[in-house]
């Protein structure tokens, strides 16, 4: 009797490990599933959304104001100009920076000489003369014009084209006569314009003031 108990307990041991080694006395900590809606994300309100973070930007400096470049000014010529008294005493009040007064000699053919020409040895000198008179021309003097020079003037005429007469006349005869225009220098008075801008008042008002008086443009000073 005592074996079979011994036996029987040597078999109850033995199941019990090979129960306990098969887990079956283990407690399983695991939850029931889930329905299929309860684990879809959750639906978020838009008062419940994030509000997102403002996005940082540099400081923007304003650029610098375009500063508006100078008007070149305008400059003019104009002259000559005559009755330089009354136009200086004008000037005297008026600004030097934009008017300026020029003085230009200029040499004007004052007269017309037809000549021929004569000689530095007296004795051939006085040769040329006798030809001249034996051609019938009585009315000429000489002119000394430089230690080295000598003329027999035949005429002295105000304008070129009666100059031109008496030369064909003396050709005519077959004396090679010649024509000189004697200069005589005469000051002229020119005035230098600068004008900022248009309308050019200073400018029309001497033009109107000497309308004979051209002008021209010119590089400022």
């Amino acid at each position: 009797m005592k074996t079979l108990f011994f036996i029987l307990s040597i078999i109850n041991v033995t199941y019990f490990m090979w129960q306990f080694k098969m887990g079956a006395f283990q407690t399983e900590n695991t939850q029931p599933a889930l329905p299929t809606w309860a684990i879809q994300e959750p639906i978020l309100l838009v008062s419940e959304a994030p509000k997102p973070k403002p996005i940082e930007t540099a400081a923007i400096t304003p650029a610098p104001p375009i500063a508006e470049l100078p008007v070149p000014a305008s400059c003019f010529e104009i002259g000559p100009i005559t009755e330089s008294t009354e136009l200086q005493n004008g000037l005297n009040r008026i600004d030097k920076n934009t008017i300026k007064i020029i003085h230009k000699d200029k040499s004007p053919a004052e007269r017309y000489i037809v000549f021929y020409p004569g000689s530095n040895n007296p004795k051939d000198h006085q040769a040329i003369i006798q030809m001249l008179k034996d051609h019938g021309i009585t009315d000429f003097f000489t002119r000394r014009i430089s230690p080295e020079e000598v003329q027999i003037s035949l005429g002295v005429f105000s304008t070129e084209v009666r100059a031109q007469s008496m030369l064909k006349q003396m050709q005519g005869k077959g004396i090679n006569a010649q024509i000189k225009p004697d200069y005589k220098l005469k000051l002229q008075i020119y005035l230098q314009i600068k004008e900022a801008h248009q309308p050019f008042e200073q400018l029309n008002a001497i033009q109107k003031r000497y309308t004979q008086a051209s002008t021209r443009s010119i590089e400022c000073w």
